[in-house]
C-alpha cells in the first residue's frame, strides 16, 4: 500500500468478510448492517482526519470470514469495489488479491470495472 500510493502512512480497518458484505450492499442483497456502517465510519475518519485520497479493499484466499472459492471473491471483490467507488467518488479507489497458497504471499492488484 505504501509503495503503490507513494504513502508515508497507511490507515487499517479490518473486519472479518467485510468483501462479501460490501459485495451484498453494491447487490442490494443486504441493509447497511453494522459491519459496513463501521467500516464506511472508519473510512470516514481517514479521509476527514487524515486527508486521505486513496482506497483499497482487499481479499485474500482463504478467507475465514469469507471462505468460499477464490473465484467467487474475485466477483465480490469487483463489486466491493464498486459500492467503495459510488460512496467515495473523489477517491482512488483499487481491490487488492493476496494469493496465501504459496511459500509466499503474493499481492496483484484486482482491477474493477467502473
Amino acid at each position: 500500500m505504501r509503495k503503490r500510493f507513494a504513502a508515508d502512512y497507511v490507515d487499517t480497518v479490518t473486519e472479518a468478510g467485510i468483501v462479501l458484505f460490501l459485495a451484498e450492499a453494491a447487490e442490494g442483497l443486504r441493509e447497511m448492517i453494522p459491519e459496513v456502517v463501521s467500516a464506511i465510519k472508519s473510512v470516514n475518519i481517514s479521509v476527514d482526519a487524515h486527508q486521505s485520497n486513496q482506497l483499497a479493499i482487499v481479499a485474500r484466499s482463504g478467507c475465514a470470514g469469507n471462505p468460499i472459492a477464490d473465484e467467487e471473491q474475485h466477483l465480490q471483490l469487483q463489486k466491493a469495489v464498486s459500492f467503495l467507488r459510488s460512496h467515495y467518488p473523489d477517491l482512488e479507489v483499487i481491490g487488492l488479491w493476496v494469493d496465501i497458497s504459496g511459500p509466499q504471499p503474493v499481492v496483484s492488484e484486482f482491477v474493477a470495472a467502473r
